[in-house]
């Protein structure tokens, strides 16, 4: 109900409506928000100015909007009622501010420890949960990383065994080269992922003589001109090889060396 300034009669009414052990303050405004009565009790002027000064929220019609609000040691809360006319029509608000009695302060904050201690029970139980998920994932990758790897390894193997059966000499010499390799890398400060690079291509850097013919491979004399133009190739057909295999293959630069 809203009462005009000129009736004081009806703000005694209101006032009777008042619990004054918790009371406030009231304010009644008009349709457009603009204050047309108020009524502080025997607050303090400091606590009156603060209140005054919070902006008026308007809930829709059939809305009531509450506000917990703190001023000090004084637990507060703000209620906006709109009131309509016998027409329905919006016809101003009523905010009153009450103080909050310690039961209803301590259910507040329970009710806030609550959540929290339930936020963070539910976090700890999702974790307890997929670690042991995450855990068994995580083992998994490393063991198809290190199946890949081994594939890799013995792919490697495979290949220099195949050019050593061709070429006795080879196998030592592919395992030397690699040492060498690795050795020249670590001085000179390579990263482990281009050693890794680094290997394989140093263990099959005369992988191409796999496509030089057994006539001259295994040839005990002097090579002729052009069967030594022929053994020359191999390198550029390992460098081939290595690029088809992986673009980043540093075996592609060492063949070139």
């Amino acid at each position: 109900m809203i009462v005009s300034a000129g009736r004081p009669d009806g703000h005694d009414e209101l006032e009777r409506l008042l619990d004054k052990s918790r009371f406030v303050g009231l304010q009644v405004f008009d349709g457009d928000g603009d204050q047309v009565y108020e009524n502080w009790g025997s607050s303090a002027v400091s606590l009156i100015d603060v209140l005054r000064a919070q902006a008026l929220k308007r809930p829709e019609r059939h809305q009531i909007h509450r506000t917990w609000i703190e001023v000090g040691s004084e637990h507060l809360i703000h209620v906006v009622v709109p009131i309509s006319g016998s027409d329905g029509r919006l016809v101003g608000y009523v905010r009153t501010v009450s103080r909050l009695d310690a039961e209803t302060v301590q259910a507040q904050r329970d009710q806030v420890r609550t959540g929290a201690l339930t936020a963070v029970g539910a976090v700890v139980a999702t974790a307890f949960v997929l670690y042991p998920l995450m855990l068994a994932m995580l083992r998994r990758s490393t063991d198809l990383s290190r199946s890949l790897l081994d594939s890799n390894l013995s792919l490697i193997r495979s290949l220099g065994n195949a050019v050593a059966k061709k070429d006795s000499g080879t196998d030592a010499h592919n395992y030397r080269v690699t040492l060498y390799a690795i050795g020249l890398a670590e001085a000179l400060g390579v990263s482990a992922e281009d050693i890794s690079h680094l290997v394989a291509g140093a263990f099959l850097h005369d992988v191409g003589k796999i496509g030089i013919p057994d006539s001259i491979l295994l040839k005990g004399g002097s090579l002729t001109p052009a069967e030594l133009q022929v053994m020359q190739t191999h390198p550029v057909v390992t460098d081939r090889h290595n690029r088809a295999t992986d673009d980043r293959h540093i075996g592609a630069s060492l063949n070139r060396l």
